[in-house]
């Protein structure tokens, strides 16, 4: 049975909260939900798991003192008081990296899927429209110029 003890403020899917829970003891927003229960555990709690969305203040830090890392599943890290876990010395991680090639993939299939009209044509296949006559191809993206706007992880990927 694990004996470590982690709060999850944010909500994992279920394929990331099942390998934290065969690992770990996972305490679900249990500092939201139930505050009496979650007083009892406090002191327990060595980790913090949270998303880029997830508020974790020095108040909520301050009640953890075996605190020892917040694992930020995500980029952004606005929500986390980075100054206040600096100063009880915890680490706090993020994950700059992990999706750079799927946004930028991603933004390609979008613009696409916009010149193209590809949403509006599923629509027509879907209606049964394609019986009636044909539908535009949209924008003919060969020989077009793209430009992209700021240089970043994702524009260079």
């Amino acid at each position: 049975m694990p004996d470590t003890h982690i709060l999850a403020v944010a909500n994992p899917p279920p394929f990331l909260l099942e390998p934290l829970q065969a690992k770990y003891v996972v305490h679900q927003r249990l500092h939201e939900s139930d505050p009496a229960a979650f007083a009892k555990i406090a002191s327990q709690i060595r980790a913090i798991q949270a998303s880029g969305e997830s508020k974790v203040g020095a108040e909520l830090i301050a009640q953890l003192p075996a605190l020892e890392v917040i694992s930020v599943m995500g980029v952004g890290y606005d929500g986390i008081d980075v100054a206040a876990a600096k100063a009880r010395g915890v680490v706090v991680t993020h994950t700059p990296e992990v999706l750079n090639d799927d946004v930028a993939d991603l933004a390609i299939a979008l613009m696409l899927a916009w010149a193209r009209q590809i949403p509006r044509a599923d629509r027509f296949v879907r209606a049964g429209d394609w019986a009636r006559g044909p539908l535009a191809f949209g924008r003919k993206m060969s020989g077009a110029r793209l430009g992209i706007v700021g240089m970043g992880r994702i524009g260079q990927a």
